[in-house]
């Protein structure tokens, strides 16, 4: 997709930099990660935005409607999707551990190959067990609304003793 840099307009926003977008046809939000280097597109669209650091909130009009879509007390969706991990040979998996505050259900989804092998609502810091399969090449997906620390998936239960 190419963008048209001339209706490109962005605020920053909890060391964020949110660069809003018209095409024409597509109208987004690419979201820059001052801290981490992380990019993210998210589907947030805009004609404006403004951001209030008294009450550390950021709004977006689209329309004639405005809403608060960052706030200090609004927690956002994120997604997060690691690099494609490539083993010397094929390896099974058998443990998923997740280490977050779980103030929402974190979802986790296993790639293997390229398609998805393993989807797992996780709620608390009990491991997840994950189902038998020997592949490649691994990928992980997390979404979620909660603070999340780490995600571990281990080959056997002894790994899990360290967590």
């Amino acid at each position: 997709m190419a963008l048209v840099p001339s209706s490109i307009f962005g605020a920053v926003h909890d060391n964020v930099y949110y660069a809003f977008y018209n095409t024409g046809t597509t109208t987004g939000c690419y979201a820059f990660d001052l801290v981490t280097g992380n990019v993210s597109t998210l589907s947030l669209n805009a004609t404006a935005v403004f951001v209030d650091k008294v009450t550390d909130t950021m709004y977006a009009a689209s329309g004639t409607s405005i809403a608060a879509v960052f706030g200090s007390t609004t927690k956002r969706t994120g997604r997060w999707k690691g690099k494609i991990w490539r083993l010397p040979s094929e390896n099974s998996f058998a443990w998923l551990h997740v280490d977050s505050d779980f103030s929402a259900p974190v979802t986790v989804r296993i790639y293997a190959d390229g398609v998805l092998w393993h989807t797992a609502t996780v709620t608390s810091a009990s491991p997840v067990r994950l189902p038998a399969g020997r592949y490649q090449e691994w990928q992980i997906d997390v979404e979620t609304s909660a603070t999340v620390t780490s995600v571990l998936v281990t080959s056997e239960t002894r790994e899990l003793q360290s967590v």
